[in-house]
């Protein structure tokens, strides 16, 4: 049985009891209070450090070099730009020159070895092919066709003797071994026997047969073929004429000093080719000269100290386009970031995706073309310091050619990405935006007249190929019908065909007519009239409110590039006063308050 005391204690441990109970449950929500205002807090930060790397990501350069009116840390991208620029532009400007003179030389030496070699070759067949000033330079008898081939043979031969220009015959092949300058080559069928009396083809064997000889000053009359030329190309006593092409091949070694210029001096080997073409078996026999030119060693300290030059501006260029280009691919890098955190962030958040074109506005694609021009830059640097230090002599015309695509391209896309650090006044920046703009609507707009065009060349070709010039082949139509959209030459196409073929001629001029209503008055309106609505969208505030991609809603922001408004221009003032610049982010909204967040 209980004592009353010890009732008394019992009860006095209730309040007790209850006031460690309370204790704790107070303990509990204050810990809960605590811990949700840390996660708040954390996610405030969180949001704030998202928030200011969107800031600074969209800022032109020149507002993240003024920070509270001070000249913070410059981009090494904008440092390593300018001396991008200057040695990418420097490289281009000297190998252009030094293309130019050498295409001149190739040129020039192309043509004189076409009157050195060439019977009865005239200046009126190096015009223009286009108005033809004179005809085809061909042979139409047989006892041309032998004049002209031993004409050729024995000129180049006579060759150092004969011509102004400094050429020598190339008697050692690459190994150093002998060999012998000329050789000639024909090509023909094996057998071909025409029966007269009934007038039918009795038999034929197209099998291709080639059979080479080498030819020197003491080789006799027909160069010791069997059939002979002239046996071939008879059509006497039932036999075809069997005779495909005589190639007449011919190695020569010549030497480019050219004393006005002071250029160093360059040695080539050249490969040249007489081709007599009669494959079409037509009764026209049509002449070609093409010459293969690869540079050799010259041993001459003047082309030594070039190179050098050459070699050492050519470095430059690709040092500094290699580490421009790691600058960007981190920034793009970076921007992949942004993007995977802000996409998720705005997905917790809205329970929806960001849109392509939100994408887009996160991602650079400033560093992405600046990227691509330096790779291609690097590769033609490349190429060039080989042909310069003498690695790539063979095939020199063609590394030329590559060299210069290579080297143009990146120093065409290095001085668009140039308007990228204009950017603080949107002028400069028009001619993209506008185009970015329009990009959708052009695209679809030129794949349907794309398609129109298509059917009218193949028409043209089809109808008109056989009587007008300018429809002789496919690629000539295309060419000439692309030229008329701006006008050229209408006169002369209306004209061209011969007024005998009255159908002909008659449907050339309604197709002309159709095609210029359709292409000149129409088409090329309506693509003006796409570009000016998009420049005046551009310039049109409450469109643009309108059409903001979802991020720049959700931001609360007019756009993610730059533009030039009082607003902005004063924000710009005051943090920097000594530079213009211009963030993407200045708006009223972003100036009159110091603190910003995502609008829910």
């Amino acid at each position: 049985m209980a004592t009353p005391a010890a009732d008394m204690s019992d009860n006095g441990d209730v309040p007790k009891t209850r006031a460690r109970v309370g204790f704790e449950m107070r303990t509990a929500d204050q810990n809960i209070e605590d811990h949700l205002q840390h996660n708040s807090a954390t996610k405030g930060r969180d949001e704030a450090e998202l928030l200011k790397k969107l800031d600074n990501h969209f800022k032109d350069p020149y507002t993240r070099i003024c920070r509270d009116r001070g000249i913070g840390r410059i981009p090494e991208k904008l440092i390593l730009l300018p001396l991008v620029w200057f040695f990418c532009t420097y490289q281009l400007v000297l190998f252009g020159t030094d293309r130019a003179q050498f295409a001149d030389f190739l040129e020039r030496n192309n043509v004189a070895m076409k009157h050195l070699l060439l019977k009865d070759w005239s200046p009126d067949y190096e015009t223009m092919p286009y108005p033809p000033s004179t005809g085809i330079y061909a042979i139409y008898t047989i006892d041309n066709l032998l004049e002209h081939i031993n004409y050729t043979v024995t000129n180049v031969y006579n060759i150092p003797t004969t011509s102004v220009g400094s050429f020598f015959i190339r008697r050692t092949n690459g190994t150093g071994g002998k060999e012998k300058p000329v050789t000639v080559c024909l090509n023909y069928f094996k057998t071909g026997i025409y029966n007269e009396a009934e007038e039918k083809i009795a038999t034929i064997d197209t099998t291709r047969k080639t059979d080479c000889r080498d030819i020197d000053k003491q080789s006799p009359p027909g160069y010791g073929f069997q059939p002979s030329i002239a046996d071939l190309m008879r059509s006497t006593d039932g036999k075809l004429v069997r005779l495909l092409s005589v190639d007449i091949e011919f190695k020569l070694s010549s030497i480019h000093l050219n004393a006005e210029t002071g250029k160093a001096v360059q040695c080539f080997g050249i490969h040249g080719t007489v081709f007599f073409d009669n494959r079409k078996i037509d009764g026209q026999i049509t002449v070609k000269l093409k010459t293969n030119v690869e540079e050799v060693k010259c041993n001459s300290d003047s082309a030594r100290n070039a190179k050098t030059q050459d070699i050492v501006i050519s470095a430059l260029a690709l040092l500094f386009c290699l580490l421009h280009g790691l600058f960007c691919l981190q920034g793009w890098i970076t921007s992949a970031i942004l993007f995977k955190k802000t996409r998720d962030y705005y997905n917790d958040l809205t329970g929806k995706r960001l849109s392509t074109r939100a994408c887009w506005e996160i991602f650079k694609l400033n560093d992405l073309i600046l990227f691509f021009s330096h790779c291609v830059t690097i590769v033609g640097s490349v190429i060039k310091i080989s042909i310069d230090h003498g690695l790539q002599t063979n095939y020199i015309i063609s590394m030329y050619d590559a060299t210069g695509i290579l080297l143009g391209i990146g120093c065409l896309f290095t001085w668009i990405s140039v308007l990228h650090y204009l950017a603080y006044d949107h002028v400069f920046g028009l001619l993209f935006s506008v185009m970015e703009r329009s990009a959708f609507v052009v695209i679809k707009y030129l794949t349907c007249v794309s398609i129109l065009f298509g059917g009218f060349v193949l028409c043209a070709w089809a109808v008109l190929g056989p009587y007008h010039i300018k429809f002789a082949s496919f690629t000539s139509t295309f060419q000439s019908l692309l030229a008329l959209v701006n006008g050229d030459e209408v006169y002369v196409t209306f004209t061209a065909v011969d007024s005998d073929k009255e159908i002909i001629c008659f449907f050339n001029g309604f197709f002309l007519v159709a095609f210029l209503a359709l292409f000149t008055l129409i088409t090329l309106n309506i693509f003006i009239a796409i570009f000016n609505t998009a420049y005046e969208h551009q310039h049109d505030n409450e469109y643009k409110k309108e059409h903001r991609s979802d991020l720049l809603k959700f931001l609360g922001r007019m756009e993610s590039k730059t533009f030039d408004t009082p607003t902005c221009a004063s924000c710009v003032r005051s943090s920097c006063p000594s530079l213009l610049g211009c963030t993407s982010f200045c708006d009223e909204d972003r100036y009159n308050r110091k603190s910003y967040q995502f609008n829910t």
